[in-house]
């Protein structure tokens, strides 16, 4: 279980690390991650007691130890160097404790299930084994009578990854990954449970130890290696402070055609502050209790898509299964439905994928905008309805994008909005939200799109949403200075 100990190796047991407060986000301890350092700044870091620890090739970043962080951070800002350097963030899996529930209770327990209407979406599908959902976890338990006949292997055997004690390994030491994986693809054996596609494959892509916890490399290294294995999906039940490095990864698996999910986070507070989920790219997904209502912990706010089940929400641990609540629970039940809708579609985008799940979620509280709620996002997830949509019919969906995303206030004109080519002949009415709720321009256009120049405003994450004759479609823009 050592997660890159260094020179933490002689007095913290296998597997630890110890952590501080950076800027309000937990970081490992004293180090610090940094890309292509010239030499000038290798000799500042020298002069001040810095020294260097090791180089991550998958990332190409050095590490770096040093005294006191936030000193040398600000050290480094302050003489202009142009290096990218970032504290090696901290992440943990997003769930709360649960209670072991006896094999007799079980088919009644998943409520979750039924919500999503998982029992009409299999009318049509339970997944294709050509779907493969990578979930970068705590690991999988692999020999789980529930999960061994789903697991995904390379051509070598190996099921994943362990990027914790780098090895070919990735067995679950603590349980979440495991829960994780059983709400996403658990088969259909007469015992146990069952997952929401119980026909596809799980990658086991371990970067979290046996306390949960993990940094920026073993989760933007688990990312990577995870879209270079041509998995279709990945599941990010777990959450942390983010930067360059990360949000790096997450582009790298994106511009693969992986659709990325991730749970949005515990603490009933804005989602925006908990990554990866507040990334431009990837799928944030919040927890609603059986009542239909948010999960009072699950972060809210405008950079949240959509909830699913998450509290009371049983499933596979090693050994045997266990209830678990959390925004970790939710998100594996919105990967699960994206891996039905790959399972009847293959040739969709992880953009369509993304539109279809939100365009059928059941608008249950709407407030900002129709079909949009600050607690609930667009709404409850509805896989019957996403699978029926896949497949041409039942629900209204259309494409737009925005481009360039990421924008820059310092070098970009504008931001273009714009419908895919087949309807550009199509009227629009456009409008961009703060993360807030508050409208800051509204637009028209005639030949389906619209131009927004960013004047007065902040960096941050914006929402829009577009409509027109043949439907409605929203999406994130990501303003940087």
């Amino acid at each position: 279980m050592a997660i890159f100990l260094l020179v933490l190796l002689f007095i913290l047991p296998a597997g630890a690390f110890e952590t501080e407060d950076y800027e309000g986000r937990e970081v490992v301890k004293g180090e610090l991650l940094l890309r292509s350092p010239d030499t000038e700044t290798q000799i500042l870091l020298e002069n001040n007691g810095a020294q260097k620890t090791g180089y991550n090739e998958s990332l190409d970043v050095e590490k770096y130890r040093v005294t006191v962080l936030t000193e040398t951070v600000k050290l480094l800002r302050e003489s202009g160097r142009q290096v990218i350097l970032q504290p090696n963030y901290v992440y943990r899996a997003s769930y709360l404790p649960g209670e072991y529930i006896d094999l007799e209770d079980m088919r009644e327990a998943q409520w979750g299930l039924y919500e999503v209407q998982a029992h009409l979406a299999w009318d049509v599908t339970r997944g294709s084994t050509d779907v493969v959902v990578s979930v970068v976890d705590t690991g999988i338990d692999y020999n789980h009578q529930d999960l061994s006949n789903r697991m995904w292997r390379d051509t070598d055997g190996r099921y994943g990854y362990d990027f914790v004690n780098g090895d070919s390994d990735p067995f679950d030491d603590e349980g979440h990954g495991t829960h994780v994986a059983g709400i996403i693809a658990a088969e259909e054996n007469g015992s146990g449970v069952v997952g929401l596609a119980p026909g596809v494959r799980v990658m086991a892509v371990k970067v979290l130890d046996s306390e949960g916890k993990g940094t920026t490399e073993t989760v933007a290294g688990g990312i990577k290696y995870a879209a270079d294995q041509s998995c279709s999906i990945i599941n990010l039940s777990l959450g942390g402070g983010g930067a360059e490095i990360e949000e790096e990864a997450v582009n790298y698996a994106c511009d693969r055609g992986v659709l990325l999910v991730a749970a949005s986070g515990n603490s009933n507070e804005s989602a925006s502050k908990s990554f990866p989920a507040a990334y431009v790219n990837v799928v944030s997904v919040g927890a609603m209790a059986e009542d239909g209502s948010r999960a009072s912990f699950s972060n809210f706010g405008r950079s949240l898509d959509f909830v699913a089940p998450g509290v009371g929400i049983l499933s596979t641990v090693p050994g045997g299964w266990e209830e678990l609540d959390g925004t970790s629970m939710a998100a594996p039940f919105v990967s699960g439905a994206a891996a039905l809708i790959l399972s009847v579609n293959p040739a969709l985008s992880p953009f369509d994928v993304r539109r279809i799940l939100v365009s059928s979620c059941d608008d249950v509280n709407s407030s900002v905008f129709s079909g949009y709620d600050a607690y609930l996002g667009y709404g409850r997830l509805n896989a019957s309805k996403a699978v029926q949509s896949a497949l041409g019919s039942s629900v209204p969906v259309i494409g737009a994008y925005a481009y360039p995303n990421p924008f820059s206030l310092s070098g970009d004109e504008a931001v273009i909005i714009t419908l895919e080519e087949k309807y550009w002949s199509q009227g629009i009415f456009i409008r961009i939200y703060t993360l807030s709720g508050e409208m800051v321009s509204e637009m028209k256009g005639s030949s389906g799109f619209g131009v927004w120049k960013p004047e007065n405003v902040a960096p941050g994450l914006y929402f829009y949403s577009l409509s027109s004759d043949v439907g409605e479609t929203r999406g994130k823009i990501l303003i940087q200075k």
